[in-house]
């Protein structure tokens, strides 16, 4: 395989998309979930991502950021993608924003 080369342009449009997605998912109905004990007073916003360098990175420059200015919390899981889609399919997905690939 090729390695897939990215421009500072494409890395931060990708972080500003994330980072919007984000605002919004929190920004939005994410309590009335059903089979979740989330509420807009438990200020934590779990998002699923891929871990490993990407989340690190992604912590430096959305998530801490996003936690400072906000006070909302990110917690972050690494569910495998069949695993990810089992839990949309049942209507309960453990995760309130999903970062996926392009």
């Amino acid at each position: 395989m090729g390695d897939i080369a990215f421009d500072r342009r494409a890395f931060l449009t990708g972080v500003g998309g994330i980072a919007a997605g984000t605002v919004t998912a929190s920004l939005t109905a994410c309590e009335t979930r059903t089979g979740r004990n989330v509420t807009k007073s438990s200020n934590v916003l779990i998002v699923r991502n891929f871990g490993g360098s990407y989340d690190e990175a992604n912590r430096k420059a959305v998530y801490d950021p996003f936690t400072k200015e906000t006070g909302i919390r990110i917690k972050v899981v690494n569910f495998e993608h069949e695993q990810m889609l089992a839990q949309i399919r049942e209507g309960r997905p453990q995760f309130d924003v999903m970062d996926t690939d392009m």
